[in-house]
């Protein structure tokens, strides 16, 4: 079994709240305060999910493949997964405990910041960063452009003040 670790540090936006998906200017700034996730590999498809956030279920598990959203936080999971399958990632199920140093909704980023140490811990944001950027200029997916973003955020692709169209499949 293998077990990896994956941080990911929340943000805010300095200049440019609510402005990046309406074609505008955004400098968003990394926070020391993040979310870590540690994994270790299994032999099946199972995946299992411990927080200690704020949340609920604080305890969760699906199957690979198998992914239905519920509403809860685990959908950011589901998604992250079902995304990696899609996209030709060969991925086997895992067990990942989750610390999380950002307040739950406060606007900094901890849904983003999950999905981002999620895929550190895996050994895939690249495949991701690539995959959400191509998705949001094909749908102008406001959605995916926000997730993109916060990946290039991580990749240190933001030092730059960057407009919708300039967002491409490698970072600046």
């Amino acid at each position: 079994m293998l077990t990896a670790t994956g941080f990911a540090p929340g943000r805010i936006n300095l200049i440019g709240e609510h402005t990046d998906y309406n074609d505008g200017l955004v400098m968003p700034i990394a926070l020391r305060l993040g979310v870590t996730v540690a994994a270790t590999s299994r032999d099946d498809t199972s995946v299992r999910l411990t927080t200690d956030a704020a949340v609920s279920p604080r305890d969760v598990a699906y199957v690979l493949g198998a992914e239905e959203r519920d509403g809860t936080w685990v959908d950011r999971a589901r998604g992250v997964t079902a995304m990696l399958a899609r996209e030709g990632a060969a991925i086997r199920g895992f067990d990942a405990e989750i610390t999380s140093y950002l307040p739950v909704g406060a606007g900094l980023g901890s849904s983003a910041a999950f999905a981002i140490a999620l895929l550190r811990s895996l050994g895939a944001r690249p495949l991701l960063a690539q995959a959400l950027s191509e998705r949001a200029r094909r749908r102008e997916d406001a959605e995916a452009l926000a997730e993109a973003r916060e990946i290039y955020t991580e990749l240190g692709a933001a030092r730059r003040l960057a407009r919708l169209d300039d967002i491409s499949g490698v970072p600046a």
